[in-house]
């Protein structure tokens, strides 16, 4: 007759395979979550980096120029994003912004880049979801014919 303990003989490497195959996986989201993270984080920085510079290019003096800030954004955007390779549609910057601004009429152009789809957008009214339900501040925000 055995004993007990021979009984359990083998059941601890088990329980320990067991385990290591369990922290392997939350390791493995662990890693694909930050990943996902990183990837949100940085094509976040390209487009706030491109609105940044279009806006720069624009000249609320002479008119809106939106359609060269509109230029400017999309070139920013393919300079600072790192997969936006393969097929390209740029937007009709042009045709879209062509005139004068109207500060209750947002005009769009839609672009597209390898795996991303763009919307510029300009004049981007005060109540427009774009303005994140914030608090405007005239001062940091300008009118809606300054923002792009």
């Amino acid at each position: 007759m055995k004993r007990p303990a021979e009984l359990e003989r083998g059941a601890t490497m088990i329980l320990v395979a067991a385990s290591m195959l369990l922290l392997l996986g939350i390791v493995a989201i662990a890693v694909d979550l930050s990943a996902l993270r990183f990837d949100l984080r940085a094509d976040r920085l390209a487009s706030d980096a491109a609105s940044t510079a279009g806006v720069m290019a624009m000249d609320v003096s002479a008119g809106s120029k939106a359609d060269e800030a509109c230029q400017v954004a999309w070139d920013y955007l393919l300079l600072n994003l790192a997969d936006s390779g393969g097929a390209q549609t740029p937007p009709n910057c042009s045709a879209v912004f062509v005139g004068g601004c109207d500060p209750l009429t947002a005009r769009t152009a839609v672009a597209a880049a390898g795996p991303y789809s763009f919307t510029i957008t300009h004049p981007v009214p005060d109540g427009d979801p774009l303005m994140g339900g914030q608090l405007l501040n005239p001062q940091i925000d300008g009118v809606p014919c300054q923002r792009l």
